[in-house]
């Protein structure tokens, strides 16, 4: 037992030694825009975090009537030296933003997206080499319409996006086989319900996709909707189904994931992250007050808890919500530039329950994908040396 717990605390050690690297100072340091960005694409290639485009209202807020503008640089910050800030590697080829960024491997994916001049359907392959610094971008074939807002996961070489705003109004899926030699996107089954704009879309890496979040903008008269429940969809069957419904948020309310992510692990859904669905709605639906976007930020209730949802091959779910995850003011629907803090608040929880239970367990090495809400989404990769009650900690 006392060995057991010495290796245990040597691996909490070397987490926290992680931390405090990461987060020295002020943590992740900004990015060189002025004001930040909302809504870039943004991954890991290694070590290194990337983040391209976005936009902002550099001038003068929304509230008063500034105007939107879109980036197109590309920035790399290393995170064995975040202090050593962050350096332009490159430039995408056209301003954009509210796009799909998928990762497999160290490879990312930035896919669809919008601009001044509407919704795109450009899809790019970026591989970054860090020894020379430098970013690589390779053209992949253009998806089949414009979408923005868009989510998806890669199962392999395998890409899948859907939800968003989608050029025919639809609720596609689209699949692209990048191991195929003329590989082009194909049409899946459509998703049910209304449409799902920044929803969380999950694979489970053999033969399910997850969907959930996302909310429906107000359209010819008819109110908005927000989505409240988990879709699956299985690929071999090319089928959707309602899986379950998600639990009311710490306010009693439906909780609404839109804004949100998350990682799906072990048969278990960690999602986080996401809107209060009733302030979100009322804003929606132009009922919301005139100073709706200038209110601090706690006034928006975003949600501040982290749910695991477990789901099983036979059917059948549990679910559970910790609202010990983010500290004071951390919480938060899409705020690019709390990067460190979410990231810090994930892991905190994961040690943190695996420290209670740590002499019960037997050894295990498991590999958690912590993704950081707000940038749809981001992945930092950790691999946690922990003893078998992470198995009862997500149930």
């Amino acid at each position: 037992m006392k060995t057991l717990t010495l290796r245990f605390s040597l691996f909490i050690g070397c987490i926290l030694l992680s931390l405090i690297k990461l987060s020295a100072g002020n943590g992740v340091p900004p990015l060189p825009v002025n004001q930040g960005v909302s809504a870039p694409f943004a991954g890991t290639a290694g070590h290194w975090l990337i983040v391209g485009g976005g936009c902002n209202f550099p001038d003068c807020p929304a509230a008063e009537g500034g105007v939107k503008q879109y980036y197109q640089e590309v920035y790399g910050l290393n995170l064995n030296d975040p202090q050593g800030g962050w350096k332009r590697i490159g430039q995408l080829p056209e301003p954009v933003a509210y796009g799909a960024t998928l990762s497999e491997g160290d490879n990312l994916y930035f896919i669809g997206g919008e601009n001044r001049n509407g919704k795109l359907k450009t899809a790019y392959q970026l591989v970054f080499d860090p020894d020379s610094c430098q970013l690589h971008l390779f053209r992949l074939p253009d998806l089949p319409e414009r979408m923005a807002q868009l989510s998806g996961t890669a199962i392999g070489k395998q890409l899948y996006v859907t939800g968003g705003d989608q050029e025919t109004g639809g609720n596609h899926l689209y699949t692209i086989d990048l191991e195929k030699e003329s590989a082009q996107w194909e049409k899946r089954a459509a998703y049910p319900g209304p449409s799902r704009l920044q929803s969380i879309v999950l694979g489970n890496g053999k033969d399910r996709l997850f969907l959930t979040g996302g909310y429906q903008p107000a359209r010819s008269g008819a109110e908005s909707q927000l989505s409240y429940d988990i879709l699956c969809y299985h690929l071999t069957q090319d089928k959707w189904e309602v899986l379950t419904s998600l639990p009311s948020d710490s306010s009693q309310i439906p909780r609404c994931l839109a804004g949100g992510s998350g990682v799906c692990w072990n048969q278990r859904l960690i999602l986080t992250g996401g809107v209060n669905s009733r302030i979100f709605k009322n804003a929606l639906d132009g009922k919301a007050p005139k100073d709706y976007l200038k209110k601090p930020v706690d006034w928006y209730r975003f949600n501040d808890d982290v749910l695991f949802v477990a789901f099983h091959a036979a059917g059948g779910f549990a679910h559970r919500a910790n609202r010990d995850a983010f500290g004071e003011g951390e919480a938060h629907a899409g705020s690019d530039h709390l990067i460190t803090r979410t990231r810090q608040g994930i892991i905190r929880q994961v040690v943190h329950a695996a420290e209670r239970r740590a002499v019960h367990a037997e050894r295990t090495a498991v590999e958690a994908d912590v993704v950081i809400p707000g940038l749809a989404p981001v992945a930092v990769r950790i691999v946690l040396i922990i003893d078998l009650a992470l198995a009862v900690l997500f149930l």
